[in-house]
């Protein structure tokens, strides 16, 4: 005698669909229908992407990868999904940016000192000592401080760049 089973049907979702380089993104899958009990999942995309799972997890995504990602689901009698469920993913790149100004040497007890060397113009600088773009060696305290320049492009997507000062200890006059 010949059996005749359901085959599944296929559900793929991704929030939001549009990510930034190097985000994780999320595949979401679900199924519904089938004669068997359980499903198994399958993700394949571009540049040879194969995932396995209800939720796939793509982790530092390049703009490379964006495309369309199709599910397969198959139920416990090898019955393969009906119908091809799919999610487009967009991947857009980060600004190229840089910090190169030269964070110079100072005291404890030095002037502040206005950052600058941020290249695309219109980011902000951040660290410890750092308030409203200017570097406060009073703040920080001595030693090594990592600054950091951000910047967001007109696609939303925000890169960094970092440089490094150093902040040596007052000497007190005797």
């Amino acid at each position: 005698s010949i059996q005749i089973y359901n085959r599944p049907v296929a559900q793929a979702s991704v929030n939001p669909g549009q990510y930034c380089q190097g985000e994780e993104v999320t595949l979401e899958g679900s199924a519904a229908g089938g004669s068997g009990t359980g499903y198994q999942y399958a993700w394949l995309g571009p540049g040879g992407y194969t995932g396995a799972g209800q939720q796939a997890v793509i982790g530092d995504i390049q703009p490379g990868q964006s495309g369309q990602y199709i599910l397969v689901v198959t139920d416990s009698r090898q019955c393969a999904s009906a119908n091809d469920a799919s999610v487009s993913i967009t991947v857009l790149p980060l600004p190229e940016v840089s910090f190169t100004g030269s964070i110079t040497s100072s005291c404890l007890d030095s002037s502040p000192v206005f950052l600058t060397g941020g290249y695309p113009e219109g980011g902000s600088y951040s660290g410890n000592g750092v308030v409203n773009g200017v570097f406060y060696p009073v703040l920080s305290g001595a030693g090594f401080h990592v600054i950091t320049y951000a910047f967001t492009g007109g696609n939303g997507c925000t890169n960094f760049a970092t440089n490094t000062a150093y902040v040596y200890s007052s000497i007190q006059s005797a």
